[in-house]
């Protein structure tokens, strides 16, 4: 009788150095295929980082532990992301991100193939062998049908300052600024200790070919103007100049950005900033949500602190409104 569980126990354990060498294996691999991914640019990680990893885990999961398929995926799983993430230089953002998908498709994987199991009290059929080959598949499956570029996504934000539009236009060309540190209260705090933390805008001027630096606690952007209608709207195309983990690069491609002017009722001005990038990873029913809270979130940001610190204070009052 003492001997079962302890042969058991001998047994479990070579399933979980396996899932953690499996998402070493995995990291090294994208490391090494993706030639652009070392100059800190991310290709297409669907295929391998979201669908193939955590579906041979799960079946293995399924197929190993049959009575606890689905406990035994998503800690195979979880060792996976730990051994593999880290080597591919990612931080908390990237774990946050992949994580909910990457268990779910352990845990879902191991559930099923546990049932076979289960069911079949049989050395494993063609069945599941074939199973086996399904990551190598979506590998190879994913960049032919996402061939070509991926379609351009536009955020767009806007605010209301108590100030005539001449008078914004002209504060716009001279503007400096320097940002505050992470807010404390949540849920703020945990969102904006994920995303890079803007600490100045540098620059000056609105005309083509003035630019700014948009400095980001892990990476710069450069922001030149390529169009300007005075008193109206002016475009910026954007570069990164500097990116460290996690920038921008990594998510996306930034593309460019327009700031347009309109006049409102009782002299004020309604500020419209809207991005527009072409985004680097799938699949896109997951990721473009995701994508476009962060956006945002830094976006409005931005566009809040100017409208704060340049038009909001003891002579005008609470004179910002958010659109």
């Amino acid at each position: 009788m003492s001997k079962e569980p302890q042969s058991l126990e001998r047994t479990g354990r070579w399933r979980y150095l396996a899932a953690l060498a499996v998402g070493v294996a995995s990291g090294a691999f994208m490391l090494a295929s993706m030639k652009n991914y070392v100059n800190g640019v991310t290709q297409q990680m669907g295929g391998i980082a979201i669908c193939a990893m955590p579906l041979l885990l799960g079946i293995m999961a399924g197929r190993f532990r049959p009575d606890h398929p689905i406990s035994a995926g998503l800690i195979m799983a979880t060792l996976a992301l730990v051994g593999g993430l880290p080597l591919l230089g990612e931080g908390a953002l990237c774990v946050v991100v992949v994580a909910p998908i990457y268990l779910l498709v352990s845990a879902v994987t191991g559930g099923i193939t546990g049932a076979i199991v289960r069911g079949r009290r049989l050395p494993p059929g063609p069945f599941v062998v074939l199973l086996l080959f399904l990551p190598a598949v979506g590998t190879w499956l994913e960049p032919q049908l996402l061939r070509g570029p991926r379609p351009v996504v536009t955020i767009a934000d806007s605010v209301v300052v108590d100030a005539p539009r001449d008078v914004v236009w002209a504060t716009i060309s001279r503007l400096n600024l320097g940002f505050p540190e992470r807010p404390t209260a949540p849920p703020a705090a945990l969102l904006s200790a994920l995303l890079p933390r803007p600490i100045a805008l540098t620059g000056a001027g609105v005309a083509r070919g003035d630019f700014r630096r948009i400095v980001f606690d892990n990476g710069t952007l450069l922001a030149t103007v390529t169009r300007s209608e005075p008193h109206r709207r002016f475009d910026i195309d954007l570069r990164v100049e500097q990116a460290g983990r996690e920038f921008f690069d990594h998510w996306a491609e930034l593309l460019d950005a327009t700031f347009t002017f309109d006049e409102v009722a009782g002299g004020r001005t309604l500020i419209t900033h809207a991005t527009r990038y072409r985004p680097r990873v799938s699949p896109r029913w997951y990721f473009e949500p995701i994508e476009r809270l962060f956006a945002k979130t830094i976006q409005s940001f931005l566009l809040d602190e100017f409208a704060r610190q340049r038009f909001v204070g003891p002579a005008n009052g609470m004179a910002l409104a958010a659109q």
